[in-house]
């Protein structure tokens, strides 16, 4: 949440965040025991179905994607997006077509876990200009 709006925890409304937003584990199976054990590609494989099944019964306008591991393992069907800049610093945009005529417009943020996405002020000015991006752009 902080990621997105920008705000410390303590001043959320979560409901009204949750209202708006959806968080989906791309993975559908335990991955390991302890922290930090990367997917197999079979289970990045087999969670597939259950990524395109999301995006059409959800038909987001927006897909955050929470890790580069996870944004190098995501489904290749689509397109470039626009170029997502803030200052000197870039990140790349993908286009995914969601049946019958929608797109989904998506890029990632370091996990929140990791030590560069640990700081939601370093992630926010990337989310707060990707909103403001559609597919169509």
């Amino acid at each position: 949440m902080q990621i997105v709006t920008g705000k410390h925890h303590s001043a959320l409304d979560r409901e009204s965040f949750w209202h708006d937003v959806a968080f989906a584990n791309y993975v559908q199976e335990p991955v390991g025991d302890s922290p930090r054990v990367r997917p197999t590609e079979a289970m990045w494989s087999a969670a597939e179905g259950a990524f395109w099944q999301t995006l059409r019964e959800l038909r987001p306008t927006h897909l955050l994607v929470l890790g580069k591991c996870l944004w190098s393992n995501l489904p290749s069907a689509g397109e470039s997006g626009p170029p997502l800049r803030v200052g000197e610093d870039e990140r790349e945009t993908w286009i995914y077509p969601v049946a019958p005529s929608g797109r989904v417009l998506a890029t990632w943020v370091y996990h929140p876990s990791s030590g560069k996405g640990s700081d939601p002020k370093r992630s926010h000015p990337f989310v707060r200009r990707f909103l403001g991006l559609s597919a169509g752009d």
